[in-house]
């Protein structure tokens, strides 16, 4: 015979103003022992009903290890979850922003991330690549990390991932859908302090023997040998009156990447090579919670989450970059209680960015000059990045869900939802300034001199050349072709609706979940149907 025990603790019976008696139950810990000695308890990720994912809750997000903080990090232990395995590794662990992951195998931009009802999708080239490698390049084509936003887990109530059985509630996704809710803010008053460090030295590195030298002496980020990253963060919470409760968090992480910026390319009496790269990732979220009256529950939110990276294009001076990305959005969640249904509603606007901010000058490879362009150590030196680049991405978001209260038709129980959604998304990419690329350099003529002004000109002697370049030595140098990047924005716009129905069925011991999801859009003019079914 199967055993059950509960213990419960903490239990306290608040009296509420038009509420009658509430039960709120703290510190609740369940423990179910079976007759083979397993014990589940509310710590464990819960698996979905119809094994189409599981869910993980605020006590096991307590317990385990914080590490950055971000989402995809609570999802290591998920083994239909699959990470970029050069995203995060012993040797870049100075990085704080959220991996790119990968569901049954999807492309990591085709997972849909929901944060209370409302998507938080970064759709802004998401093929593309936002490595240090991309970003160097002066082509206008970087890519975005594939959540909009870098949220603290201290605000999470739970964690859901659904990578199959996914209800038809559910859209815009090949992969899987990641589920957040944000937790509600507690009775009476509570706040709380974070402060927490780790560094170089307190990190063992696995390193292969024959990559310890480019390691030890890294001029790019995929090596971090040396990193310092500290996180702060101050929670406050409580109910205003009896029917009003406020949630505030503002947490912050840094990270400074101390590298050896030119390496032997530089001459580092002139430019010191170390130099550093961080990382800035802020968050502030303020969230309401106000009991209307019996049925109408309200919860609005409003979050700020900006992030900047900034690199250098090694072994160039002059060349600081950053890449700004994250945003704002804002919301509301309003639940309504019928006598023979439920009805909850979701609206929301974000505003996210990815977007390259280079503060050096031009892009340009000299030859090497000893009055002038004189920090090379070989017959080049190199300075500046590419230009500004700015890509946004607005978003308007509404929709809503009826769920039916289970009713009997002969030996079945039917549970039936239906619901609607309709989105408003637009893209934008604008070359604020026009910029150039040095693309070909050419020898001043004997006795010829640059224009007044010119930074794409030099009279002083080149030197070091070899070969067919050496009849430059002696003479003065100019950029002959450029690569002329002009001023121009570009937006793009889609409206998209969607309705859905399905009806979870009780059988006996069966249980069996029909669907039909349609949507539409008028960017690609596609109408598109998803059956989905689920059994158990």
């Amino acid at each position: 015979m199967k055993k059950m025990r509960f213990i419960v603790g903490n239990i306290m019976l608040l009296s509420v103003s038009g509420y009658g008696e509430q039960i709120e139950l703290k510190d609740l810990n369940v423990t179910v022992k079976l007759d083979n000695n397993i014990t589940i308890n509310k710590t464990s990720p819960i698996e979905d009903k119809y094994l189409g994912g599981n869910k993980i809750k605020r006590e096991y997000i307590n317990k385990v290890p914080k590490g950055d903080g971000t989402l995809t990090g609570l999802l290591k232990t998920n083994p239909n979850v699959q990470f970029n395995t050069g995203s995060r590794s012993s040797s870049n662990a100075g990085e704080i922003e959220p991996e790119d992951i990968s569901i049954n195998g999807a492309p990591f931009w085709q997972n849909n991330y929901m944060v209370d009802g409302i998507s938080i999708n970064n759709d802004i080239n998401p093929a593309g690549s936002h490595s240090q490698d991309k970003l160097d390049t002066v082509f206008p084509d970087i890519g975005s990390t594939s959540q909009g936003m870098n949220l603290d887990t201290d605000l999470f109530e739970s964690v859901e991932v659904l990578d199959s059985s996914v209800s038809a509630k559910y859209g815009d996704f090949e992969g899987g859908v990641v589920n957040v809710k944000i937790r509600d803010p507690k009775k009476g008053f509570h706040g709380k302090i974070v402060v927490s460090h780790t560094d170089d030295s307190m990190t063992k590195f696995h390193i292969n023997e024959e990559d310890l030298e480019d390691f030890e002496n890294s001029i790019d980020s995929d090596y971090q040998a040396q990193f310092s990253k500290w996180k702060t963060g101050v929670t406050m919470e409580g109910f205003l009156t009896n029917d009003f409760g406020l949630l505030f968090n503002y947490s912050k992480t840094y990270s400074k990447i101390p590298l050896n910026g030119y390496t032997d390319y530089v001459d580092d009496t002139l430019y010191p090579s170390s130099k550093n790269q961080t990382r800035l990732s802020e968050n502030y979220y303020l969230k309401g919670l106000w009991y209307v009256n019996d049925r109408l529950t309200v919860r609005p939110f409003i979050s700020y989450a900006p992030t900047e990276n900034t690199y250098y294009r090694e072994n160039a001076v002059n060349s600081d970059y950053s890449y700004e990305s994250g945003g704002f959005n804002t919301g509301a969640e309003i639940d309504y209680e019928f006598d023979w249904a439920t009805l909850k509603q979701n609206i929301g606007f974000n505003s996210f960015s990815a977007s390259r901010d280079a503060d050096g000058s031009p892009m340009r490879s000299w030859k090497y000059s000893e009055d002038d362009k004189n920090w090379g150590t070989g017959k080049l030196s190199y300075e500046g990045s590419g230009g500004d680049i700015y890509q946004a991405q607005d978003t308007f978001t509404y929709n809503a869900d009826l769920t039916i209260d289970p009713f009997e038709v002969g030996f079945t129980k039917h549970t039936i939802s239906t619901g609607a959604e309709y989105t408003y998304k637009r893209g934008t990419f604008e070359i604020k300034e026009a910029w150039m690329q040095g693309s070909t350099i050419s020898s001043l003529g004997e006795d010829e001199e640059c224009p007044e002004g010119d930074e794409w000109c030099s009279e002083a002697a080149v030197s070091r050349q070899t070969g067919s370049s050496a009849s430059m030595n002696g003479y003065g140098q100019y950029f002959s072709r450029m690569n002329y990047y002009n001023k121009g924005k570009v937006e793009a716009a889609i409206n998209k609706g969607a309705l859905w129905l399905q009806d979870e069925i009780e059988i006996g011991r069966f249980s069996l979940r029909p669907g039909i999801r349609v949507e539409r859009d008028d960017y690609l003019d596609n109408t598109n149907f998803s059956y989905r079914f689920a059994g158990k």
